[in-house]
């Protein structure tokens, strides 16, 4: 599969334009490397970042990686939100322990 530099879509290897943004994808060398995916390593330090340090990392990532890897930039945004997700349960469930605690 090949994936659009542009928006990140991917597209059969026999296309010569992107299915979602009609970018031309005849440079698939340079298109390849530079959407390859995550790896397993970078998505739990991405995730365990976000969920420790910062959602702020995950934002920071996908800006530096928007335009020259649009693959690894969606990854990561879906780490982000994943890691948001994570901190606002937590935060329920702590809200829950101080209102038991109190009782």
């Amino acid at each position: 599969m090949a994936y659009c530099r542009n928006c990140g879509t991917e597209n059969d290897e026999s296309s010569k334009f992107c299915i979602n943004c009609g970018n031309s994808l005849r440079q698939r060398s340079e298109a390849t490397t530079n959407t390859e995916g995550l790896e397993s390593n970078d998505k739990t330090l991405i995730f365990l970042g976000n969920v420790c340090i910062s959602p702020l990392l995950g934002i920071i990532l996908y800006f530096v990686w928007k335009d020259n890897k649009p693959q690894k930039s969606k990854e990561v945004c879906s780490l982000t939100w994943w890691a948001l997700g994570l901190w606002l349960l937590l935060i329920i469930l702590f809200v829950i322990i101080m209102v038991i605690a109190e009782a």
